[in-house]
Parts: C-alpha cells; sequence; structure tokens
C-alpha cells in the first residue's frame, strides 16, 4: 500500500546564526489519526533534530504547543491532520510574543501582566490571606459561571489572535482580562479597588477591546473571553467610572435613541429626496429595512443607506422603515456594558416590530443584525444582513448587473458579519458577479480578518493612535487594490478615517455602493 504524505512548510530561526527567520520543507508520511504534533515528532527524529518547539501533555491540557497552523493559532497536540484539506501545512510561532527559536516564542511579557492585576484571591487581610484561619467558600450560584472562565490552559492562542496587540503592547490582553474577571466577581475576592486602575486605564485596560471576538473563535478551550470583558465593563459602567465620550453616547441613546447625539426628529433626515414607506404612518410594506443609528446620522455612512434604497427600488422590493420612530438597536451599549439601557432597547424595539407586524427585515449594520439575531433572545421575525439578502436577489435572478466595473478590490471583513456570525460567503459572492472587477483576499481575512477597531463601542472611546484601520489600510495597499470594499458603517468610517491619515491613494467603498453603481 502507496504511503501518503504531506508538505509540512516549517519556520525556522535560530539567533545565535539567523538574521531572519525562514522556511524549510519537509515530506512527512501520513497515518490515520496523525495529529500536527504527531508530525512534529517525526521530523525532529527522523528528519531534523536542530526543529525546536513545545510540548508536553499532549492531551490540550498545558497549552504548550500553540502556534500558528496554516495561520490559525491552535494547539498542535488537538489538531488531526486529517481536518486540513490544504496540500501544504504551514507551521509558524504565535505571534505577538518575542520570538525566542523556531517554534518557540517568550511568554515572559504574558505572565508579567498577570502579575501586574494579582490573578488570585486578594483578602484585605494580608495575614488572613497567607495564613488562613478559616475555609473561604465561593458561593454555589457562582461556581458554574466561573468555572467556564477557569477552564483557560494559558496556551496564548487569544493573545496571539488579538488585533490589539499588534499596536500595544501594553494592553493586558483577552487572557488576562478573563482572568481578572474570574476574580474580581468571586464572591471571596476583596482585590477590586486594587486591580481597577489598571482594568480601566485607556491604555492597558478592557476599554481597549473591540469585542471582534478572534480570541474566543480561536480559544481551544472556547473559554467566552468576550463576555467576561463586557461583565468587567459592566462593573466599572456601575461605579460610573466612565470616559466623558461613553457618558455621552450613553445619555444621547437614552434621551435620543441614538449614540450620535442626533435628534430623534431628525432620525430620517438622510432620505431627502427619496420616497420610501413608512410604516409608522400606517403603510404596509412586505420587508423593514432597519436602517441603524449610523447610516441615519453619520454623513458618510448616509451614503449606504441611500444606495441600498436605491438597489431596493431599483429591484422592486417592497418595503418600507419606521421612520423617527425607529430607536438603536443597542448592540454597542451591551459592549460598553450598560446593559440596563440595552434591555430598555431591546424592549423599545420588540414592542415597535410587534406593533408593525414586522416578520422580516434587514439591517445596513452587522452589530444591528448580531444585537437582534443574537442578543434579543427569541424572535419572532427573520432578520438578514444586507448582503445576505442581495445575495439572494442574485441567486433568484431578481438583481442583474448591466455596467462593467473594471477595478482591482478588495474586502474588509467586517467582525460582527464574518467571525461573529460566520456571514463571509454572502459579500464576496455578490462582488465576484459583477462584471469587470478583479477581486483579491488581503493577507488577513475572513476568520483572521483585521478588525478596524470601531466596534466594541471604540467609536465613542479615546484610544491610543495609530488605530487599527491604518494598519488594514496598507495592507490593501500592498496587495495593489485600487478600491477597499466592507459592508459595515462602523468599518467604513474607521477606514475612511485611516485613508484619511495617512493620505493614502485609495477608495473606499460600501458593497452597497459598488452594486448600485453596477446596476
Amino acid at each position: 500500500m502507496n504511503k501518503r504524505y504531506l508538505i509540512f512548510k516549517i519556520q525556522r530561526y535560530s539567533p545565535e546564526s539567523d538574521k531572519n527567520p525562514y522556511f524549510k520543507e519537509y515530506k512527512v508520511p501520513i497515518v490515520k489519526g496523525m495529529t500536527i504534533l504527531d508530525a512534529l515528532f517525526y521530523v525532529k527524529e527522523n528528519l531534523d533534530s536542530t526543529l525546536s518547539y513545545r510540548s508536553s501533555c499532549r492531551m490540550g491540557l498545558c497549552g504548550s504547543c500553540a502556534m500558528l497552523i496554516n495561520g490559525i493559532p491552535k494547539l498542535a497536540c488537538e489538531t488531526q491532520i486529517s481536518d486540513i484539506d490544504d496540500g501544504v501545512i504551514e507551521l509558524k510561532p504565535l505571534p505577538n510574543f518575542p520570538l525566542i527559536k523556531d517554534l518557540i516564542v517568550d511568554f515572559t511579557q504574558f505572565f508579567n501582566k498577570h502579575k501586574r492585576v494579582k490573578t488570585y484571591l486578594i483578602r484585605r487581610d494580608f495575614d488572613e490571606q497567607i495564613h488562613p484561619k478559616v475555609e473561604y467558600l465561593q458561593e454555589k450560584n457562582q461556581l458554574k459561571r466561573l468555572l467556564l472562565y477557569a477552564m483557560c490552559i494559558k496556551c496564548g492562542a487569544c493573545y496571539a489572535s488579538c488585533p490589539l496587540m499588534i499596536k500595544n503592547e501594553r494592553f493586558l490582553g483577552p487572557e488576562v482580562l478573563t482572568k481578572v474577571y474570574r476574580y474580581i466577581s468571586d464572591s471571596r475576592d476583596e482585590g477590586i479597588d486594587e486591580r481597577l486602575p489598571i482594568i480601566d486605564s485607556s491604555i492597558d485596560g478592557c476599554w481597549n477591546c473591540t469585542t471582534c471576538s478572534t480570541c474566543k473563535l480561536n480559544c481551544p478551550k472556547e473559554v467566552n473571553t468576550l463576555d467576561s470583558i463586557i461583565e468587567t465593563r459592566s462593573l466599572i459602567v456601575e461605579r460610573g467610572m466612565i470616559q466623558d465620550t461613553i457618558r455621552e453616547a450613553l445619555e444621547s441613546t437614552y434621551l435620543n435613541g441614538n449614540p450620535w447625539g442626533g435628534s430623534k426628529w431628525d432620525r430620517t433626515a438622510w432620505m431627502k429626496g427619496l420616497e420610501i414607506k413608512n410604516l409608522t404612518l400606517g403603510e404596509k410594506a412586505d420587508l423593514l429595512y432597519f436602517v441603524g443609528c449610523t447610516p441615519a446620522y453619520e454623513n458618510r455612512a448616509q451614503r449606504i443607506a441611500k444606495a441600498l434604497t436605491r438597489i431596493l427600488q431599483n429591484t422592486n422590493v417592497d418595503f418600507g422603515i419606521l421612520g423617527d420612530e425607529e430607536v438603536c438597536c443597542g448592540n454597542e451599549i451591551y459592549n460598553l456594558g450598560e446593559k440596563g439601557l440595552f434591555e430598555m432597547l431591546k424592549e423599545k424595539n420588540l414592542e415597535l416590530f410587534n406593533k408593525y407586524n414586522i416578520t422580516r427585515l434587514i439591517t445596513s449594520s452587522p452589530h444591528c443584525f448580531n444585537a437582534f439575531k443574537n442578543r434579543y433572545g427569541k424572535i419572532s421575525f427573520e432578520v438578514q444582513h444586507y448582503t445576505q439578502y442581495i445575495a439572494e436577489l442574485i441567486d433568484k435572478d431578481k438583481l442583474k448587473f448591466s455596467k462593467k466595473i473594471e477595478k482591482k478590490v478588495t474586502y474588509h471583513d467586517p467582525c460582527y458579519l464574518g467571525k461573529i456570525n460566520g456571514i463571509y460567503d454572502a459579500p464576496r459572492k455578490i462582488i465576484e458577479n459583477i462584471p469587470g472587477i478583479k477581486f483579491e483576499e488581503m493577507p488577513r481575512s475572513k476568520r483572521m480578518s483585521l478588525c478596524c477597531e470601531g466596534g466594541g463601542g471604540l467609536m465613542w472611546v479615546k484610544v491610543a493612535a495609530p488605530r487599527l484601520g491604518e494598519f488594514r489600510v496598507k495592507e490593501a495597499l500592498e496587495i495593489g487594490a485600487e478600491s477597499i470594499l466592507t459592508a459595515c458603517p462602523f468599518c467604513f468610517i474607521m477606514l475612511d478615517d485611516a485613508i484619511k491619515m495617512i493620505n493614502a491613494n485609495i477608495e473606499l467603498i460600501d458593497v452597497s455602493e459598488l452594486v448600485l453603481s453596477a446596476i
């Protein structure tokens, strides 16, 4: 019986002899049940004894063997070769850590961050903490909830995934923040006041998180790092310790139904010159277009609402809007930790949908889509992001393109559309169906796409420059793209700001605008 072989392309680097890392290929015989770590053992024992990597338990418990496997952080001991379709398997060390040798990285800074925030139980009586006289029992109702965060094995996969590490090495990172929450929410811990100055910091702390969920997506133990960071923010919000810009956004949402400071009566100002059914005036429609706050109030994002409206009109879709009665979906309010306000918005929206008999709706924003789909609980209506709806129109032959658009374009995956909701194909189907388009992916795409840094409420948070959008624009320039496409109002604003900041010669287009120009 012929043996099956795979090529392993492994990054090599020795500080004693190499100026830069390089790749070396190894031909490895593959047998059923073989893992990536098994392949590394084979290379070490039979092909190249100089290869260096970490491993210990071989059971997915120690976290030692985490590395990039075809661009995604995974445990080598848990990753079955049979689950990887590619003919060549590329292995690299975890990013965001200093490189020591080959596949081995330095975790010193990572563990020093744990020391800074003291990821252990703290008691005010220090002598009692060192020499306890009684047993301190955790409340039973906390045990199940906090056990989820205790599953972390400190493998570094989330830290390697975090886009913020590209620009801010001081950021504590998802794993440390998750561990902090595990302790500050423990009934036995008395150290929240000691830790707050660090975790509330605009440079180091939880307000840096974009909630892009790359960490959660790549965690081998499925630890919900995102929830722990949002819960930490909630504790800070309850204490009133928030930036002025956050406070203003929350107050505006409470008073006017949007975080942009606009009047509730100006919500439909964007549609001047457009004839759109208003369901609140007694008009009927098969489909609700939920515009969202950003396309309604932010000048640049209004282009998205106008383009989508014209597409629906050109394809004879029977749709309407909620006019000035529409209020914020609450997604970013939830991400900022103001859960009470989120519940109020949720209740208001569900009342509106019920009042006007909404059975199907589409959104401009992936953030609104996520709120309705994942944060509103059981819903009685169907919700889609507009790219899903347009892709359906193409499939049903209801939308045809008559114009040729001869451009080389790339697509930026919005985190709340791709990573969080798994919608990668719909926008690409739209782009690739447009005549004349030459489409090329950026090196970081789909589940490893680089966040624009607008999510998680960071539109209203003061964060250190540069924004991640600048790195993203540079990636698009490096592949020679003439235009960056996206399908999210937040991404549009952040990338537009980035283009201006670095004075880049590149065009930014929302997918809806591209569709309209090709009809």
